[in-house]
């Protein structure tokens, strides 16, 4: 698959976060270090399975979370991937709520160009009849 690292880098500081909580700094910064490389290793070596396929993005984000695990050898904990995935999840979620308004205010406005036609074809029946 070819390399985009827009998901690397946008959870990387929340990643780093909370493995600083748990361990420290310095490992924190080792293990983001070396989680990079890994995770753009991960993303080139996958199966291409289609630009425009929608679990592309899917993989993409859980290969992410994968790499900082392969980086410490597999010492971090599951529960400690999960806490990065919530934290990253929690910093990025004025991205996706941006989002599902664009999304709700694009689907509200051909609504309403749907409902005028509507209104103007039941006025014209009207008229027709009278």
């Amino acid at each position: 698959m070819k390399y985009k690292g827009f998901y690397f880098l946008l959870f990387k500081g929340s990643m780093k976060k909370v493995l600083i909580e748990k361990y420290d700094k310095a490992y924190a910064s080792e293990i983001i270090k070396k989680s990079k490389i890994i995770y753009r290793k991960l993303i080139e070596e996958a199966d291409d399975i289609g630009k425009d396929n929608p679990m592309a993005y899917n993989e993409m984000f859980a290969l992410a979370f994968i790499a900082p695990y392969i980086a410490s050898e597999k010492k971090i904990p599951p529960e400690t991937i999960q806490e990065m995935m919530r934290q990253s999840l929690y910093s990025v979620k004025w991205y996706f709520s941006f989002l599902l308004t664009e999304i709700l205010w694009v689907t509200g406005l051909s609504l309403i160009k749907k409902i005028r036609v509507l209104q103007r074809e039941r006025s014209s029946i009207s008229s027709a009849e009278e």
